[in-house]
């Protein structure tokens, strides 16, 4: 029996389900009508969660020498059970696969998933003609019958590439219904919430420049406004915001570190909460705002990747520029006193994003373009 789409990702775990990995890979299953497969490595399968096991598997290839990983893949993708399989990162061992692929008849997809900063790494090692790898590489990038990637800024830098012009499509990532089940009521008011998502404390979120920024609010200049950090905080963020609240007792209650949240919880944060604030200092396309745009959420971020697209070219959210402290403070007063356009157009966000990033229109045409 034919396993249809299958994903290649070697290192899986549960919490990739929810993101671009599972999620086009079940759009892929659920455009097609067939259930997708993604494959990995490792001594246990990673469980699918309920809502996505009518569009995706798992398959977990035993664990053994990375050759011998290798030749089971390979074998049992030459065994006939899949007619497309998609790749994640342009990696030496993904165009290996690749290659190898094509070699048996199958039809590959690279997704590139890379932030504006990685990108113009690359491209500055490729721009070198006399250079075998930049040789190399780029005639590996003819192998993949389509490659996208996320961001539009990354696709201008691509496509002057000769192989951009015949294989690369820029596909943004996406949501599935499926996965966001939480109902959202428009006649509830909203909590009066920042939300603040992902590793806190790594150092490309940047995520002090928000204690900064409050530093220089006045006292009672938050109202009822909260701060809800969201995430796995690190030991130096923990007491960084420890620090902060003995500076600034009257902000104790403001400040919330909400810890790590199952899907459940996060989903009911950005479905209650006002406003999603990313202060990144490079980030490929966000996962997190693209959820919480979807339950109509109000982006306030640094240009980091896919936020013009999840905008509308900032038309449904604001530009923050990077790392400027006073520029933050000065939008988290216009906030508490409600003077940001657009700010409660929370359906209109949700029909825009909804219309634009569902995963069936963007599935519907990575087959078209396989089956071409």
């Amino acid at each position: 029996m034919k396993l249809g789409h299958t994903t290649i990702f070697p290192n899986l775990d549960a919490s990739h389900l929810y993101k671009d990995v599972g999620l086009f890979a079940a759009a892929l299953g659920k455009v097609d009508n067939t259930t997708a497969t993604i494959i990995h490595f490792g001594v246990d399968e990673v469980e699918v969660p309920p809502e996505l096991t009518h569009l995706l598997k798992t398959k977990c290839l035993c664990p053994g020498h990375g050759a011998w990983h290798k030749a089971q893949l390979l074998n049992f993708l030459r065994s006939g059970r899949a007619d497309s399989v998609t790749l994640y990162h342009p990696t030496r061992q993904n165009f290996v696969f690749a290659f190898f692929l094509r070699l048996f008849g199958l039809k590959v997809y690279l997704k590139l998933d890379l932030s504006l900063a990685h990108a113009s790494s690359l491209t500055k090692s490729w721009n070198n003609p006399w250079r075998v790898r930049s040789w190399l590489t780029q005639t590996f990038f003819g192998v993949p019958n389509i490659i996208s990637c996320e961001d539009k800024e990354i696709f201008k830098l691509l496509k002057v590439f000769p192989w951009a012009s015949r294989k690369l499509h820029l596909i943004p990532n996406g949501m599935l219904n499926e996965a966001t089940p939480l109902q959202i009521d428009f006649n509830i008011p909203r909590d009066d919430v920042i939300v603040i998502a992902g590793r806190l404390g790594a150092k490309e979120k940047n995520n002090q420049v928000v204690l900064d920024a409050l530093r220089l609010i006045p006292q009672g200049g938050l109202g009822l406004w909260r701060i809800h950090f969201c995430g796995k905080a690190s030991f130096e963020f923990t007491h960084l915001v420890e620090l902060f609240i003995v500076d600034r007792p009257d902000l104790a209650d403001s400040i919330v570190l909400r810890g790590e949240l199952n899907r459940s919880e996060i989903l009911t944060e950005y479905r209650n909460g006002k406003i999603l604030l990313v202060t990144s200092h490079s980030e490929a396309f966000s996962l997190a705002a693209l959820e919480a745009a979807w339950y109509g959420c109000f982006l306030a971020s640094t240009p980091v990747g896919g936020m013009a697209q999840l905008t509308d070219n900032w038309s449904k959210g604001i530009c923050l520029p990077f790392n400027d402290v006073v520029y933050l403070s000065k939008f988290i007063e216009r906030v508490v006193v409600g003077n940001i356009e657009g700010m409660n157009d929370f359906a209109e966000r949700v029909d825009f994003v909804r219309e634009t990033f569902g995963l069936e229109k963007l599935a519907q045409t990575i087959i078209s373009t396989l089956r071409s």
